[in-house]
């Protein structure tokens, strides 16, 4: 797909949304809508366009980026994170998609309206993090204070060393063996 992200997963070794058998190193079956069983993906991304928006309308939603379409990185870009560790991708402002149909797959993105440099107004039940440079990161509240916590613990002190770490953040999150979705969520 040639995202950053996405090649960093790649570079660090991920499969499958990172997750490999530690006794075999195989990748593990990924759960990602599209996937057959026992099915595993080269990247943990999944790339979303005009011809397949309507197979993710009702993802799980835990997390979402909007990089504004000058923004550092995939300028222009949504990139989701399901409850289920799915990661999924699409380029509203320079890809195949309309921002519309995006929306249809993220519904909480169309009630996002960021500032310049960070701010703005986010759904109820949902917390942001700038992310520098036209970044925009959005979670759950219900993951937002363990996001917070790990990034206090690795001692990230700026947005731009926070956005290359993001998703791994996030997805180590949902991978705790002690990680539960709240019931309200």
């Amino acid at each position: 797909m040639g995202t950053i992200l996405g090649d960093l997963f790649k570079t660090l070794g991920f499969g499958s949304a990172g997750q490999r058998n530690r006794r075999t190193g195989e990748p593990t079956p990924h759960p990602c809508l599209g996937c057959q069983d026992n099915e595993t993906m080269d990247t943990p991304i999944q790339e979303i366009d005009k011809s397949n928006f309507k197979r993710f309308k009702n993802l799980d939603i835990v997390a979402f980026l909007r990089a504004a379409p000058g923004a550092m990185g995939d300028a222009g870009a949504v990139e989701i994170v399901t409850f289920d560790r799915c990661v999924y991708h699409a380029n509203p402002d320079f890809g195949d998609i309309s921002m519309d149909q995006v929306c249809q797959v993220c519904p909480p993105l169309k009630d996002c309206h960021f500032m310049t440099f960070g701010g703005g107004k986010i759904p109820q039940g949902w917390s942001t993090v700038y992310l520098g440079m036209g970044n925009y990161l959005v979670m759950k509240d219900a993951i937002f204070d363990f996001f917070s916590e790990a990034v206090e613990q690795a001692g990230f002190c700026t947005p731009a060393g926070l956005y290359g770490a993001w998703l791994d953040i996030v997805l180590n999150i949902l991978s705790r063996p002690n990680w539960r979705k709240p019931k309200d969520v």
